[in-house]
């Protein structure tokens, strides 16, 4: 490899990391190959990295940015790609106004110093444990995090990609096939399986660890049902994720399948690995087709794609129905988001959440004005709230919103993986008979702008100052894209 070019990539990682120290996030992505923005939206990348340095529970800081080697050189077409490896030093600093934040009634046992020791544990198995340190006197992890990039320089500019196992099925979109084979193998330790334990010497001796008949899936959650085929099919289906995933939130699940069966599992907790034993019937399970998951969480922002809460639009119909209580309107989710591009369209929310209500099913096959399927079994249902009758009007304040990567336990809704409150349930539509796919899930929170109730005991009041699912529930949302049908559910504490 040349002096020059070499001096180049040296130029290119300098600015940029000096963006990233300067919190200049536009400045930031203007270093990112453009070809990505294709496929990712860069205004929502924006917006996502904007939010992050909102949230005031948090501080994260990078320092002592550093080549350590340029590896490889290619020139396919006449653009130049270069493999190289980074390393810096990353703090997350927690500070005091994050114990605030332990509002759910779920949560309210877990303490802040727990939360920094389980980051602490996810970290040192990301990282390894000689990279990282933990300070507690001061709230604060240390990690020395090594990085693969790729350099590309195309039309005489030059351009960065991180390497990650998780993106190179999305690098295959726009990057030379052998490339993205290179950056492949460029990553053995993301690639490779880990070391196994002590029970599965058997199986390395049976050689089963190739590519061809050993798969390991990672779940986050730990609520599967091996008793149950549908259930233990439902559960991976909708929970799968990655290992990084597992390792930074409060519980996941792994399975390891030998050609397609069922052979070991094992549960994570707080970052700790301890193998499930599973009983003759649960070995064989098969495994069903998937597709990994990513947790988002919804972030208040003053231009998001989404909406909670809000006035009925003009042009959308709420269900009818002859319910005691009527449906509240609930705001809306932007199929324009990237990770709800599956959506056929705008999806607005509505549900009658004053109800003591199972599920709901709707059937939006006409996006402004869904019907209700279940009619017989929603229109029955009583409710805990006497204040309330046909006549009750409750609007509630709208607020813009993103959905940001993230594995904070104390947000106020999710989407990509559901966070349950009680035990997994995955409604299968009405319609055409298939397992639904996790919408999106919501705590509430935001204030009410108008209502007619006057509650007979001041104890009730807050039930209806704000947006609240039976006091301290969750609402889960389910879509069935192919039928066009909503599933709406409460659950709390």
């Amino acid at each position: 490899m040349n002096i020059m070019l070499l001096e180049e990539v040296t130029e290119l990682y300098t600015q940029y990391t000096q963006t990233i120290l300067a919190k200049d996030n536009a400045q930031m992505l203007a270093f990112i190959y453009p070809k990505l923005f294709d496929y990712i939206s860069k205004d929502l990348l924006l917006k996502s990295l904007n939010a992050s340095q909102k949230d005031k529970s948090l501080e994260i800081s990078f320092d002592n940015f550093e080549i350590i080697s340029i590896d490889k050189q290619y020139v396919i077409n006449e653009v130049v790609y270069v493999l190289f490896q980074t390393t810096n030093t990353t703090v997350w600093k927690f500070t005091e106004h994050d114990i605030a934040r332990n509002r759910k009634q779920r949560h309210k046992q877990k303490k802040n110093a727990d939360f920094e020791k389980f980051i602490y544990i996810g970290f040192k198995e990301r990282y390894g444990e000689s990279n990282v340190s933990y300070n507690e006197e001061n709230s604060s992890i240390f990690a020395k995090v090594a990085n693969k990039l790729l350099a590309i320089k195309e039309e005489n500019k030059w351009y960065l990609l991180e390497i990650k196992s998780h993106l190179l099925e999305l690098y295959q979109k726009f990057l030379p096939q052998d490339l993205v084979s290179e950056c492949k193998s460029y990553l053995p330790l993301e690639i490779e399986s880990e070391p196994l334990e002590t029970s599965q010497q058997d199986i390395i001796k049976q050689d089963v660890l190739s590519a061809d008949n050993l798969d390991r899936v990672y779940l986050a959650g730990w609520e599967i049902s091996f008793n149950d085929k549908q259930q233990f099919e439902n559960f991976v289906i909708t929970q799968a994720t990655d290992k990084e995933t597992i390792l930074a939130i409060y519980s996941g699940t792994e399975l390891v399948f030998e050609d397609k069966k069922l052979i070991q599992a094992y549960e994570y907790t707080d970052g700790e690995r301890k193998e499930l034993a599973l009983q003759k019937h649960e070995l064989g399970l098969p495994l069903p087709a998937f597709e990994p998951h990513r947790i988002v969480q919804l972030v208040e922002a003053s231009e998001g794609l989404h909406q909670l809460g809000g006035e009925v639009p003009a042009n959308f119909v709420l269900p009818e129905a002859n319910c005691i209580v009527p449906f509240q309107y609930l705001g809306y989710i932007n199929n324009e988001d990237v990770n709800f591009q599956w959506l056929p369209f705008q999806l607005h929310l509505t549900c009658p959440i004053y109800l003591n209500i199972q599920n709901v099913f709707l059937d939006y096959s006409d996006p402004l004005h869904p019907v209700l399927l279940n009619q017989d079994e929603v229109e029955s249902a009583d409710t805990s709230y006497d204040e309330l009758d046909q006549n009750t009007e409750i609007v509630f304040h709208e607020m813009a919103f993103d959905f940001v990567e993230s594995f904070d336990p104390f947000g106020d809704g999710y989407a990509g993986i559901p966070n349950w409150v009680q035990y997994p349930e995955y409604p299968i539509c009405p319609k055409s008979g298939k397992l639904m796919r996790f919408l999106c899930q919501l705590d509430g929170g935001i204030k009410t702008k108008r209502t007619n109730v006057t509650p007979e005991k001041e104890w009730d009041r807050k039930y209806y100052e704000t947006l609240n699912f039976w006091g301290d529930g969750t609402l889960y949302v389910f879509f069935e894209p192919t039928s066009r049908v909503a599933c709406y559910f409460i659950q709390n504490t």
